[in-house]
């Protein structure tokens, strides 16, 4: 990941953690995330960015001054039957921050049991103040009509578009797609 002052090179192994590399190309900071798995990172204030986790249903925040990390959001309650919601993909728009899960059965060959979500945080402020909770009215959760969210978030005339890879077990690939999600009237076409 690109940020305006760094490159944010994510560890996805079993040794789970990022790597800060400055503009003159040298490491600033490695910082381990135990059991993480981060799949994307993202800048949400001048000061923290946020982790999101495909192994442990976690959203972490690194301070990017102290380098402490925190677990800001738990999203335990939106796992399937496996325990795991498999957080993956973000995107900040209009001051909001949007997570895609895919909802993957890691015991049945990762083939997806339910539609994929689209979670919006409303208030991204409280992300970075540690007071939120996945039952805040400041969070919404939009099922997605497709499965396997898989792509990078992408923002065009108030819609984010994101592609679905579906179940890989079907032949009729009904269940892949591309989806557009109106920021506005919050329906997806």
């Amino acid at each position: 990941v690109i940020d305006s002052q760094w490159l944010v090179v994510l560890n996805r192994g079993t040794d789970s953690n990022l790597i800060i590399i400055d503009q003159e190309l040298k490491i600033v900071k490695q910082q381990q995330l135990p059991e993480c798995g981060p799949h994307d990172v993202i800048r949400v204030s001048n000061q923290h960015l946020v982790i999101s986790c495909y192994n442990n249903n976690r959203l972490l925040s690194i301070d990017t001054e102290t380098f402490i990390v925190k677990t800001v959001l738990d999203f335990s309650s939106y796992s399937d039957s496996d325990g795991m919601a498999e957080l993956d993909q973000m995107y900040v728009y209009k001051n909001k921050l949007y997570i895609s899960m895919q909802a993957l059965n890691r015991n049945n060959g990762w083939i997806p049991e339910t539609n994929g979500t689209l979670v919006e945080i409303v208030d991204i402020a409280s992300i970075t103040k540690n007071d939120i909770t996945p039952a805040d009215s400041s969070i919404n959760r939009y099922e997605l009509p497709c499965q396997n969210p898989f792509t990078n978030i992408v923002a065009a005339d108030d819609s984010l578009i994101l592609g679905c890879a579906g179940n890989w077990s079907e032949i009729s690939y009904s269940s892949a797609g591309v989806v557009s999600f109106d920021t506005n009237s919050k329906q997806f076409t």
